[in-house]
C-alpha cells in the first residue's frame, strides 16, 4: 500500500526548504531515541518531527490500516474514536482513509508539536479534537466506541502500563486496539494485555483463535509485517535502495461483547513450493503446520492467495 496522495504533497509543502541532509541528520538522532526503549522521551524540535513524518509515520500507517481492517472485518461499526499517544494523528488519517463512519475523534498527545502537525495534515473537520496530556495521568473523557494504543505502551515505564492499560478499558466502549513493535519485548508486552482483558471478561477478537493460553514458545513471539511504498524523499533520508519498506508489528483487539474468533490464523510467511503451499498456523488445537497440495483443486486456489496474518479457514 501507499500514503495516501493528499498526505504525501502535503509532508512534502512542510519540508519544503528545509535541507536534505539536515531532515537526515534529524532523522538519525530520532533513531537513536526510539532505541532507547526504556527511555523513549518527547521529541523537542521541529526537524525531529518532520523527520517522524517522512521516516517513521509510513510504516506505522500501514500498520494501523492493516489492523484496523481486520477491526472492520469482524466488528460493527464504530462511531467514536480516541486514540491515546496519537502522535501526528497517523490513527485517524488510516480511519479517514478507509472511511470508517466516524461522528467524533479524540486524541490525546503530549508533544504539542506533534498536535500542530496533526491539523496540518489531518482533512479536519469540527469532530476532531485534541489533548494535550500525558496518557499516564487522569483522562477525564467520556468513553468512546473505539479506543487506540498504537506504539503507546512501550514507551511506559513497566510500573505503569497494567494501570494505564485498566483506564483504556474504563474508556471503551465497544473495541480496544493495541498495537507495538514486532519484537519480542513488544510481544511479551501484549501477552500481559491479552491476559489482563481476558480476565476482565473481555473478549478477544483478533488476531487470536482462541482464548486460551497462547501457544507460543518461549523462543517465539507471535507478530505481522505490513508493506509500505517509500516515496522519493522516504528513500533519499534513509538511503535506502528499496521502494518499499516491511514494518514488523505486534497487536490485540479486544471487544466488550462477544464477537466470533477468526478459524485459524497465518502465524508465518506462507511457503510456496513446486506443487505444495506450507502454512504455519496457530489454531484452537495450538501451533500447526498444514500443507496443501495441488492435489485439492479447490483448497491450493484459496491458500494461493493466502498471506501472512490472514485468516484461514480450516476444514
Amino acid at each position: 500500500m501507499h500514503l495516501p496522495f493528499e498526505l504525501i504533497s502535503e509532508i512534502e509543502v512542510l519540508v519544503k526548504g528545509i535541507s536534505l541532509t539536515a531532515i537526515k541528520d534529524a532523522r538519525q538522532s530520532l533513531t537513536a531515541i526510539y532505541k532507547d526503549v526504556d527511555n523513549v522521551s518527547p521529541l523537542k524540535s521541529d526537524a525531529l518531527r518532520l523527520a517522524y513524518l517522512i521516516a517513521r509515520l509510513p510504516a506505522t500507517y500501514a500498520v494501523v490500516y492493516k489492523v484496523l481492517s481486520e477491526m472492520r472485518l469482524r466488528c460493527d461499526s464504530v462511531h467514536s474514536l480516541l486514540d491515546v499517544g496519537a502522535g501526528p494523528g497517523t490513527v485517524l488519517l488510516a480511519a479517514q482513509e478507509m472511511a470508517l463512519p466516524l461522528a467524533s475523534a479524540t486524541m490525546v498527545e503530549r508533544d504539542p508539536g506533534f498536535i500542530q502537525l496533526g491539523k496540518k495534515i489531518l482533512k479536519t473537520t469540527d469532530n476532531q479534537h485534541w489533548i494535550c496530556q500525558d496518557i499516564t495521568t487522569d483522562l477525564k473523557l467520556m468513553p468512546h466506541d473505539l479506543v487506540v494504543a498504537s506504539y503507546s505502551f512501550g514507551e511506559l515505564r513497566q510500573k505503569d502500563r497494567m494501570k494505564v492499560l485498566e483506564k483504556f478499558w474504563l474508556l471503551t466502549n465497544k473495541i480496544l486496539i493495541v498495537i507495538e513493535p514486532g519484537t519480542k519485548m513488544g510481544f511479551e508486552t501484549l501477552k500481559m494485555i491479552r491476559e489482563n482483558l481476558l480476565a476482565q471478561g473481555g473478549f478477544l477478537v483478533a488476531p487470536c483463535p482462541h482464548s486460551q493460553a497462547c501457544p507460543m514458545g518461549p523462543r517465539d513471539w507471535c507478530h505481522f509485517s505490513a508493506r509500505i511504498e517509500r516515496t522519493s524523499l522516504h528513500r533519499k533520508i534513509k538511503d535506502a535502495t528499496l521502494n518499499y519498506e516491511d514494518e514488523k508489528f505486534s497487536y490485540v483487539i479486544f471487544s466488550k461483547n462477544k464477537v466470533a474468533p477468526c478459524h485459524a490464523r497465518v502465524i508465518r510467511d506462507p511457503f510456496k513450493g513446486a506443487g505444495y503451499i506450507n502454512l504455519q498456523l496457530c489454531s484452537k488445537n495450538g501451533i500447526e503446520e498444514k500443507t496443501i497440495t495441488r492435489k485439492n483443486k479447490s483448497q491450493f486456489a484459496y491458500a494461493r492467495k493466502i498471506e501472512w496474518g490472514n485468516d484461514f479457514e480450516l476444514n
